[in-house]
């Protein structure tokens, strides 16, 4: 009687979080091995701590799996040698397109990484990410003004073209020495189109953060909540204690 009501009370708990998994053999080891049914209740104690742990605190994954993310090292590099192929040294707008190039990269990172406690952060860092890249884009759409080139609107063939190129495997492991001898024209168009395809990623990145957002909520709405499921636990533990001493 005594195994049959720890196996209700544990199974009773996860029920209430939503949860139908646990470590299945180690409960059944403990379930054969113990004839105390508070031993085994701390056992599912400590499931449920985990499981409450992770309740509020939600890791993205790695970063560096974000296709945005990929992209933007990509820009990153590009504008690298852009700068060096095709501005004066010390000039101030190779530092400015340095750092958008950077800052779009590094705020994916610290956005994913804030994600984890702050969705608001996240969502704040993103968007910064899309405006460095906006930024970006400026000024090589200002270097081929300035020299009577424009960008190819996306019916020219050649954009097209290039759209499925970037998106080719053979991409990456060419794209470096394809830049160091492009002309001008079509590196800053190689250029945008990174950069374009980077900001349409980062607009669906935000319209999905705002969405968990709203659907979920913020770090402490879900520490209240946890908090609440904690200590409704804790009543119904003591609540089968006092039963069991009753008895």
């Amino acid at each position: 009687l005594a195994k049959v009501r720890a196996l209700f009370y544990v199974l009773q708990q996860l029920i209430k979080r939503g949860c139908a998994y646990f470590d299945t053999a180690s409960f059944l080891n403990y379930w054969n091995k113990w004839s105390n049914w508070n031993k085994l209740i701390n056992f599912g104690e400590i499931i449920l701590r985990a499981i409450d742990m992770s309740e509020f605190l939600h890791s993205n994954g790695d970063y560096r799996t974000l296709l945005s993310y990929r992209l933007a090292q990509k820009i990153s590099v590009v504008t690298e040698i852009f700068v060096e192929r095709f501005l004066q040294r010390g000039s101030r707008t190779v530092d400015q397109m340095q750092q958008a190039a950077r800052s779009c990269k590094q705020n994916i990172v610290e956005g994913s990484a804030a994600a984890i406690t702050s969705k608001e952060t996240e969502i704040k860092l993103t968007n910064v990410a899309r405006a460095s890249l906006c930024e970006l884009q400026e000024d090589y759409e200002d270097y081929l003004a300035f020299r009577g080139l424009k960008p190819w609107p996306k019916e020219h063939p050649r954009i097209q073209r290039l759209r499925a190129y970037v998106r080719s495997d053979g991409f990456d492991g060419e794209y470096v020495e394809l830049c160091r001898r492009l002309p001008a024209e079509e590196f800053c168009n190689l250029a945008l189109t990174l950069i374009i395809q980077t900001e349409y990623l980062l607009d669906k990145m935000l319209v999905a953060q705002q969405r968990r957002f709203l659907e979920n909520g913020g770090i402490r709405e879900a520490m209240s909540a946890t908090r609440r499921k904690y200590r409704e636990r804790e009543e119904d533990r003591n609540d089968w204690n006092n039963q069991n001493n009753l008895e």
